[in-house]
């Protein structure tokens, strides 16, 4: 049986600010005046640079039984004005950039759900060696059954690409908070078994990075 496909959406979105008002609001931002350095006290330490605050960023995993059907469901989407002008036109002025990959819930995960409402979730990108779950599918599954059994998260589903960046994993889990996912994390560096399964998977590793997401009240996972 061909397993279900998900597309893996990620993305910044610009960040939510209210609108100018009054004499020269419709003319653009206006823009910051910064003193000369000539003018700063002798002595004085210079200003420290202000960071750019990053723009939150959303993902989705929408599934398909087959391209097939996930060819026909975007064409209804397309021809859906319910879909265009309710929900497409609106969202074009709050996304940034988009990325797009399709992906494979691997064969020995089920799509897993919280065991209660609230939490949060963390996705974790993984960039393996090429060669597929063929080379590093057995120590991969070892390096996450060993943080599931240390029971302080719940797994969510893994995720493997079949069109995108290849050789990508991504991987969803759910932790009652930040702080309840970070001691977790610290008792299992100090787990043997966990220490001994990531050792072994790292060597088919090429990269990796994550980020904790609050869902929205329109998910099925909230």
């Amino acid at each position: 049986m061909t397993p279900r496909l998900y597309d893996c959406l990620y993305g910044p979105t610009p960040a939510q600010r209210p609108p100018r008002s009054g004499p020269g609001a419709a003319q653009g931002p206006a823009r910051r005046h910064r003193p000369a350095a000539r003018h700063a006290a002798p002595g004085a330490a210079p200003p420290t640079p202000r960071r750019r605050r990053r723009p939150p960023v959303r993902g989705a995993v929408p599934p398909a039984d087959n391209f097939a059907h996930r060819t026909a469901v975007r064409k209804a989407l397309a021809n859906d004005k319910d879909w265009q002008g309710k929900f497409i036109s609106p969202a074009l002025t709050c996304i940034e950039k988009q990325h797009n990959e399709v992906a494979y819930l691997v064969p020995w995960c089920q799509l897993g759900k919280p065991s209660k409402e609230g939490g949060v979730y963390e996705w974790v990108t993984f960039q393996m060696k090429p060669g597929g779950p063929a080379l590093w599918g057995e120590s991969f599954q070892a390096a996450i059954n060993a943080h599931i059994n240390t029971g302080y998260t719940k797994l969510i589903g893994v995720f493997h690409t079949e069109y995108g960046l290849l050789n990508t994993v991504h991987v969803i889990w759910w932790n009652e908070s930040p702080d309840h996912r970070a001691a977790g994390r610290h008792s299992a560096h100090e787990d043997a078994r966990v220490v001994a399964a990531v050792r072994d998977s790292v060597r088919f590793l090429e990269s990796q990075h994550n980020m904790l997401m609050i869902p929205l009240a329109c998910s099925p996972l909230k």
